[in-house]
This record gives C-alpha cells, structure tokens and sequence, in this order.
C-alpha cells in the first residue's frame, strides 16, 4: 500500500465503490486534482478526467472531490 491513512478517514469514506483502490495509487481512482483550497479541504478535479465516483460532485463547470480519503491523501502526501 502506497498511501497509509488512518481508519477513521477510510470509515468516514464508507462508499467508496472502488474499495480504496486510491490507496495503492491507482490512477482510475486517484482522481487529478486541478487545484487545492487549503491544504486538502476542497479539492477541485480536473475536468477531462471524469469517473464514476460517489463522492464526485458538480459545481458549476467543474467538480469538487468531497472524497475524505482522497482529500487526506492530499493533504498528508501533497498528491
């Protein structure tokens, strides 16, 4: 396992339908992050990657990653 975040984080992200496949940094899961608003609080995608994620969510002409683990995997690996 690439990434380690701790159990609380990955109980917090219970629908996760890819089973943390984020963690081993799989790029189906890992979605790219176009930019950051402090340090992983609100991560904003990059628009021509799009999946089919639970906790993808549409804001205006782009989409927010509301993912815990993926946005602890941002803010602890800078990734």
């Amino acid at each position: 396992m690439k990434f380690k975040i701790d159990t609380e984080t990955l109980n917090d992200a219970e629908n996760c339908k890819y089973n943390y496949s984020c963690l081993n940094d799989n790029p189906e899961c890992l979605c790219d992050i176009d930019y950051d608003l402090g340090e992983g609080k609100i991560l904003f995608l990059k628009s021509d990657q799009l999946i089919n994620c639970n906790y993808m969510l549409s804001y205006g002409n782009s989409y927010i990653c509301t993912c815990p683990v993926r946005k602890k995997i941002c803010k602890l690996y800078h990734r």
